[in-house]
């Protein structure tokens, strides 16, 4: 199925000449079988919608197609309605910045460039709200 294995990256093995030239929503059968099922319960047991003590922050580029928009939204009223809306900060993109492959990368990619004066305006002021550990003797 992947004739490209040792050869792409994953996204280049999405491509139609690899994996059998199936597209992503169609490697799995239609119909409801034991595979797909078990597949599913896992990817529900790797649903990140949980109580987290530290602040959360997601990124998002609307038109992203890796990584799709609405999914995230959910998860991210998921994460406000367990962890209170005031810890949880989700910021979207209409427009990111280019890539080198604008179609196959650039709004999923262009994202780290678009968000990066943000997210470490965001970090800044998380880690100014923290107080300083009192100095500890070392043990001797």
């Amino acid at each position: 199925m992947w004739p490209h294995i040792h050869e792409r990256a994953r996204v280049e093995l999405a491509k139609e000449d690899s994996w059998g030239g199936l597209k992503g929503n169609e490697q799995l059968r239609p119909e409801p079988n034991p595979s797909k099922k078990a597949f599913f319960d896992q990817l529900e047991l790797m649903n990140p919608a949980l109580r987290i003590l530290a602040p959360i922050r997601i990124s998002q580029a609307a038109k992203d197609q890796r990584i799709r928009a609405d999914f995230t939204r959910t998860l991210h009223h998921q994460l406000a309605a367990l962890n209170g809306p005031v810890n949880v900060t989700y910021k979207e993109y209409e427009e990111v910045s280019a890539t080198h492959d604008p179609v196959e990368l650039g709004f999923h990619f262009g994202l780290m460039d678009t968000d990066l004066p943000s997210l470490t305006r965001w970090l800044e002021e998380r880690f100014a709200d923290v107080e300083p550990e009192a100095p500890t003797a070392s043990p001797r």
